[in-house]
């Protein structure tokens, strides 16, 4: 087992509360957030669903699972883990999904140290925003609510890299170890969860005083507007009314609890509940099977004992699902494809510009 398998073991073994400190922004924003901005967009119920599930669901999508349909097999393939010390798992995931790089002189403009690192992430970043519209124009909802979830990554994760490297280290300036473990400087790792909850403020030492204390509801507040003016420009609908909606959103972003949230997001805008494993059941895993069913907001304790279990025993997911061809037609399979088509693109631009 290589540094950080081991480190992985050990988080797992030592306490499943860990779960806590491995985030993206969370179901608030990819799928409650995107769910109001879609709806309010004039996008029918059904289309804020797909969009909000799409978002939603690269989160959700921690292990490979493989169908048998018509002669063929199909793998629905993950769009989130934490195996940092796969570099395969950077660029095929971290970097296309989540960590997408951003414009490298509005970084550079705001650490202390004045480097340049082209794999960092911006806030609104070209890149990402390219990524956006080609979705938009590509009329693909699934596609769409995909790319929203990378454009909105950029705000939480801006200043970082998807890389394992001396960029992201927060240890040297006043960070602090995990139970005595050093978290390896991958992502936002080593901030643990102060990236992604909404009401957080918290300090980023590596930049410059005027940009060090980050407001979390301010940076979800910019993310859904732009995102609002995108949807409503889709749809050929002022967004007049943006700042009524997002004084309403932020709002409930700065309530101090989770459990407060989320009840917010269910009772004042009537929206469902997210459910992870409801497309996985709806394209015929059985619950045995599913993988997502325990990760609402991000259950890390479980995806930390189905990485322990590859670990231990190499399995991959076990056989092929046996469906039919209705398969084909399923949300899961559509947002397969769609995910894969953002990949593509997504390394697409990274490779024009030079980028690996």
């Amino acid at each position: 087992m290589g540094e950080y398998a081991r480190f992985s073991v050990h988080l797992f073994v030592v306490s499943p509360s860990i779960a806590c400190y491995f985030k993206s922004m969370t179901v608030e924003f990819h799928f409650y957030a995107i769910y109001v901005l879609a709806m309010q967009a004039g996008f029918e119920e059904s289309e804020a669903w797909i969009l909000a599930n799409a978002s939603q669901y690269i989160d959700a999508a921690i292990r490979p699972l493989s169908f048998a349909a018509s002669a063929r097999t199909i793998t629905i393939g993950p769009t989130q883990n934490y195996q940092f010390w796969d570099e395969t798992v950077c660029a095929a995931i971290y970097q296309p999904f989540h960590f997408l790089p951003g414009d490298a002189a509005d970084i550079q403009r705001q650490r202390l140290d004045g480097s340049l690192n082209l794999y960092s992430v911006s806030a609104n970043g070209t890149l990402a925003k390219q990524l956006l519209v080609e979705a938009l124009h590509s009329n693909d909802l699934y596609r769409i609510g995909i790319a929203l979830h990378s454009f909105a990554d950029t705000w939480a994760h801006q200043n970082f890299s998807g890389r394992n490297e001396a960029w992201n280290d927060l240890t040297r300036l006043g960070g602090q170890d995990w139970m005595g473990l050093r978290l390896p400087a991958a992502g936002h790792l080593q901030a643990l969860t102060a990236p992604d909850e909404p009401d957080r403020v918290w300090q980023d030492k590596r930049l410059k005083p005027d940009y060090a204390v980050i407001r979390n509801h301010q940076r979800f507040r910019q993310a859904a507007g732009k995102i609002y003016r995108y949807l409503c420009l889709f749809r050929k609908r002022s967004y007049g009314d943006e700042d009524q909606i997002l004084d309403r959103l932020e709002r409930i972003w700065r309530k101090p609890t989770r459990d407060e949230r989320l009840t917010d997001y269910v009772i004042d805008w009537h929206l469902p509940a997210w459910s992870a494993s409801d497309w996985q059941a709806a394209a015929g895993v059985p619950a045995s099977r599913q993988t997502a069913g325990q990760f609402l907001g991000y259950s890390q304790a479980g995806w930390l004992k189905s990485r322990l279990d590859e670990l231990l025993d190499g399995e991959a997911g076990g056989p092929p699902i046996v469906v039919d061809s209705g398969f084909f037609q399923t949300d899961l399979y559509r947002w397969q494809e769609a995910a894969n088509e953002h990949r593509r693109q997504a390394q697409r631009l990274m490779a024009e510009r030079g980028l690996a």
